[in-house]
């Protein structure tokens, strides 16, 4: 049983407790923000442009529940499409840094200072942190083990935060603030798909992975499968005819701008949503006789077979990861109790490179493109049973949120977010990052989210017999 105090009200105190402040209007500060910061661009360059932008997201945050974090979510797509990951982390750990701040700050002005807690949570991070600690104290800490604890303590001081911040209510939004982006994302992909002007060429651009603006297509298939099944089953369940069409469009939009960016991890994902969402609508029987039609295609029409191979890179095999889970074994073997310590493994792996083809190939590996052999690396034997349980926590939480739950509408968003957790569980066995790697913010806090929404959703429902989570 996870024992909270949840205090679902709690935030009403908290607004009009803002509300009570002696401020400005916001959009008076905001005016005399932009003008301090205009004069600090044209003085001294366009990187103070963040001492503008902090004190104005910090001030909305503080106005409007939430908005930072629905704003990081927006973004998510802009800062993937970033080259350099200095940037990408300055911007993702300086609004992490803004939510906690404000969260505190809201906490202190509050009357009602309750703070819900989730025990399974709390105690999962502690056993973590633990671990590695003692991974990374065993031969002395380096600098990027150093790092990587300094983000981790960042990374889950926010989920917890999010914890008592978050409302079932706020489902919806952080689902629609995660798509807004991708909708632009995925016409640039599907124009670049209809301009090549001929089937060879389409197929050219889908062997090569063509994106549009986002330059990996495994970090916009991770993106998109963040979303999709949200929209899927909204098109199946909702009852509200305009919803239910433009959840269709969406999710049409979204599937195929899935399947086109031709990353295996991510379709192999969308596979096992369509899979879960087959069982609840009682659609297994279709889904199974259109395997086997496509199986009888490809195993009666060698043109067919060998078409699908050549667009889907049959022939590269797994992209050089049987050499990195090789490697990584080895890794293993050698450290097998407590790891080589946590955000060491690109460091570790430097010896594996068999030559400066390999070397220049790879670039540095900083994780195993497997999400337990990652853990297990890093934090030896106790990595393999972390890995396992964040597998597990949030599949137990699901299953309890639906045996408990009454309400239709409810049950349509937990099994959205059981089904786009299953698919992040089916792409960890070929990435690493979307569940927990070295706490990327920008990769990782999606999952934590929906986890965190679980667990509040089933701590609710213990203490309430109504099985509605509409009000919560």
């Amino acid at each position: 049983m996870d024992k909270s105090l949840i205090t679902f009200s709690g935030y009403k105190n908290n607004s009009s407790a803002l509300r009570n402040l002696p401020t400005v209007k916001i959009y008076v500060f905001s005016a005399l923000i932009a003008a301090f910061g205009s004069a600090l661009v044209i003085f001294l360059g366009i990187k103070s442009l963040f001492v503008t932008v902090s004190p104005i997201a910090f001030y909305c945050f503080l106005r409007y529940k939430n908005s930072l974090l629905y704003f990081f979510l927006a973004i998510m797509p802009i800062m993937i499409s970033i080259s350099e990951g200095a940037i990408i982390s300055i911007i993702s750990y300086g609004i992490a840094l803004m939510i906690l701040a404000s969260w505190i700050f809201r906490k202190l002005i509050s009357s009602d200072k309750h703070i819900a807690i989730s025990q399974k949570l709390t105690i999962f991070i502690l056993v973590f942190m633990f671990f590695c600690l003692i991974s990374v104290l065993q031969n002395g800490v380096n600098r990027a083990e150093l790092y990587a604890i300094v983000r981790l303590l960042i990374f889950f001081g926010l989920v917890l935060a999010l914890y008592d911040m978050l409302q079932w209510k706020d489902t919806d939004k952080i689902f629609v603030a995660m798509s807004l982006p991708l909708i632009v994302a995925s016409y640039y992909i599907i124009s670049i798909y209809l301009n090549a002007g001929s089937v060879v060429a389409a197929l050219s651009l889908f062997r090569y992975k063509a994106t549009g603006f986002i330059p990996n297509a495994n970090s916009l298939g991770h993106l998109l499968i963040l979303v999709v099944a949200y929209w899927i089953a909204l098109s199946i369940w909702s009852e509200k005819r305009p919803i239910r069409i433009i959840s269709w469009v969406l999710a049409l939009l979204f599937s195929t701008s899935l399947i086109l960016t031709n990353s295996r991890s991510a379709i192999f994902g969308f596979m096992i949503m369509v899979f879960l969402f087959s069982i609840w609508t009682k659609k297994i029987k279709q889904l199974i006789a259109v395997v086997f039609i496509i199986i009888a295609i490809l195993v009666f029409n060698p043109a067919a077979r060998n078409l699908i191979g050549i667009a889907f890179r049959v022939d590269r095999g797994s992209s050089s990861r049987e050499i990195i889970w090789a490697n990584t074994t080895d890794m293993i073997k050698k450290n097998f109790w407590l790891g080589v310590g946590i955000g060491n493994y690109g460091n570790e792996y430097d010896v594996y490179y068999a030559t400066g083809w390999e070397r220049g190939f790879f670039g540095r590996m900083s994780h195993a493109h497997n999400h337990i052999l990652s853990k297990m690396a890093e934090l030896g034997i106790a990595g393999l049973l972390l890995a396992l349980a964040m597998y597990y926590m949030p599949i137990r939480s699901g299953l309890n949120v639906l045996k408990n739950l009454k309400s239709p509408k409810d049950k349509v968003v937990v099994y959205s977010i059981i089904a786009t957790i299953g698919a992040l569980f089916a792409r960890s066995i070929f990435e690493a990052g979307g569940i927990l790697q070295e706490a990327r913010l920008h990769g990782d806090i999606t999952f934590w989210i929906l986890f965190v929404l679980l667990l509040k959703s089933e701590a609710y429902l213990i203490k309430s017999s109504s099985g509605i989570l509409a009000k919560s």
